[in-house]
């Protein structure tokens, strides 16, 4: 059967050698001079359902719903879905790169034997899981750090020398402070109950030391940012005034519109509500540092430290940021899951209605009155956002606790229905 050449969308060539697995994608493949329109507009639907950037599948399936009401021939509908899948590609690549300007994160599953080296002069570590079958080595590439300890890039390794996991090891030390220790049990207690829940890192074992007074907790390495790392290299990206290539890393055409909002909220929602309604557990330490998202979108919650039981309200202390804590828990020194709830609109506040920022590491005076102003500043504007946005935000920020959406009614709000949701009708295809 003769065939005649889809025109191919322009040329992403000079991406080829960076990112050969995305060599099929360089060029249209042939389309046959014979074609079915309802097969055809069957693929670009199902293109649609798959595509992971929540903006990206919001404006595609208006033009679903568009190709439908118009009734696209073969040739148009073919036309929109190259160019939904070069959008796509152009997004993707940009998401890789901004994730690996992040050294610590760069080339790990392809270099294990450079990371995990045994020449490394501070000599990297062994411990052994309780099984003595899995031993775990601590590498010097460190992820972040904080008040409750370190957190490194590991290897997972068992009796077959072939069988070898990256991972992530958080160490505890509790030489001065040895109630820490007990901080560091608690955190794996609680990695444990929310194991096998997709937006919350699998743990793989606890360990201590008790000649370095040290707690070692292994866990899921996620390739990912932070919501604040995002937010940082999305806004440099944004006002670049480069004239480079669309997919350079100067150069980014996503940020965090209603969709990619909506998206995160989604997911830290179900997360909390799992915490807040199943186990009976506040996170107490929602922020833009605490929430991870890989270049899928997956949203993982992430430091489970200073997670306590809802039924526990005697004094907690203050915890967390506290540009990102709820002002009436603060007060009070009280933590009910209504504060997370607070934190959370802080963070969707900060990401899309707040100005760049750096992370101001620390707790002193200078500190907390930098973040504090970035978030008042940020919460200023709360009366001007329209619509579903601002109502479910609204929601989220009202000064008195009592008067909060919860997680469970917030996951039925009409702003993350509707852009949750796929606007098509249930009409014959074209």
């Amino acid at each position: 059967m003769s065939q005649m050449q889809n025109p191919a969308p322009p040329a992403l060539s000079y991406a080829a050698e960076e990112f050969p697995q995305y060599q099929a994608h360089y060029s249209a493949p042939p389309v046959p001079a014979v074609i079915n329109p309802s097969r055809i507009f069957t693929a670009f639907v199902q293109a649609v359902k798959i595509e992971v950037d929540p903006e990206l599948r919001e404006k595609y399936w208006i033009e679903v719903r568009t190709a439908e009401e118009k009734r696209y021939n073969a040739k148009q509908i073919l036309k929109v879905h190259n160019k939904l899948k070069r959008e796509s590609l152009e997004r993707e690549i940009q998401r890789i790169r901004i994730i690996n300007k992040l050294p610590s994160a760069y080339g790990v599953e392809t270099n294990k034997q450079h990371v995990f080296d045994d020449s490394v002069s501070s000599g990297p570590l062994f411990f052994d899981a309780c099984d003595d079958k899995i031993s775990y080595k601590l590498s010097n590439t460190r992820l972040g750090s904080g008040g409750g300890g370190t957190v490194d890039i590991g290897l997972q390794t068992t009796q077959d020398p072939h069988t070898k996991r990256v991972c992530a090891i958080k160490t505890i030390s509790y030489h001065d402070i040895p109630n820490k220790a007990w901080d560091g049990y608690n955190e794996a207690n609680i990695m444990y109950a929310v194991n096998g829940h997709s937006h919350f890192l699998e743990l793989y074992t606890c360990a201590n030391d008790p000649d370095l007074s040290r707690v070692y907790i292994a866990m899921e390495y996620l390739h990912a940012m932070d919501l604040l790392t995002w937010k940082q290299h999305l806004t440099a990206s944004s006002t670049s005034t480069s004239t480079a290539s669309p997919l350079d890393p100067a150069h980014s055409s996503f940020s965090f519109s209603d969709p990619w909002l909506c998206h995160i909220a989604k997911h830290t929602l179900t997360a909390l509500d799992f915490l807040h309604t199943q186990l009976g557990l506040i996170h107490r330490d929602i922020s833009t540092k605490n929430i991870m998202m890989d270049q899928h979108f997956r949203v993982k919650i992430i430091d489970l430290g200073l997670v306590r039981r809802v039924e526990t309200p005697e004094y907690l202390g203050p915890v967390g940021v506290r540009a990102f804590m709820d002002q009436q828990a603060f007060e009070k020194q009280m933590w009910l899951p209504s504060a997370d709830i607070w934190s959370l609109g802080v963070v969707l506040m900060h990401l899309r209605w707040s100005e760049e920022y750096n992370f101001w590491e620390g707790t002193n005076d200078v500190v907390i009155a930098a973040w504090t102003d970035v978030t008042l500043r940020a919460l200023s504007k709360l009366s001007k956002i329209k619509g579903k946005a601002g109502h479910f935000l609204r929601n989220c920020l009202k000064e008195r606790e009592e008067q909060r959406a919860n997680a469970c009614q917030l996951l039925r709000h009409p702003w993350i229905i509707g852009l949750s949701k796929h606007p098509f009708s249930n009409k014959s295809t074209p």
